[in-house]
């Protein structure tokens, strides 16, 4: 998988030393997951007010394949097909001594889409699922101010995943459904 960038607190302009922590490392799975009628699974997170792609981390002996298809259940509610790779990007989040590694996929839906199934974390936090066209779900997590850590490097790894996405869809016809 193509390894995009690395975010750091740097790049969201928070002023830190370095942690001299030893990093937690933590993997997730997320998509830019298109419906039939060629819309993004896009969350808004009400807690911190931004946006982001669904997905989540790996539990213990799972795959990425296969915390990618539970994270779509959970979150979207949906079975899907992966239709290409888009890349990794490494987030290194010092007030958590946390490394995550996000690897993300293009792909679409599968069969009747159900509802999301949150966990009462991401209840809390006021998840809310909506489809979008891909441009508009862009122009979401630009205009995008979140309030919270969290938010600002899900806002930065989420519209480089998306932007990647939206320049692969127009260079090819990559979404090819049965």
């Amino acid at each position: 998988m193509q390894f995009y960038t690395e975010i750091t607190e740097k790049d969201l302009g928070v002023q830190s030393d370095s942690c001299g922590c030893k990093y937690r490392i933590r993997h997730a799975a997320r998509a830019v997951l298109l419906n039939e009628a060629g819309e993004v699974a896009i969350l808004h997170v009400c807690r911190g007010d931004y946006h982001k792609l669904p997905g989540g981390g790996q539990e213990p002996n799972e795959d990425l394949l296969t915390t990618l298809e539970r994270e779509m259940a959970e979150e979207v509610g949906a079975q899907i097909k992966v239709i290409n790779e888009l890349g990794v990007i490494i987030e290194y989040r010092n007030a958590y001594e946390m490394m995550q590694l996000s690897y993300c996929y293009l792909g679409h839906t599968v069969g009747p889409i159900g509802q999301p199934n949150y966990t009462y974390r991401e209840l809390n936090d006021g998840f809310s699922l909506h489809w979008v066209p891909i441009k508009r779900a862009v122009e979401l997590l630009q205009a995008d101010e979140p309030t919270n850590y969290l938010g600002r490097f899900i806002q930065k790894r989420d519209l480089i995943f998306l932007k990647k996405a939206s320049q692969l869809l127009r260079e090819k016809s990559v979404l090819q459904r049965p």
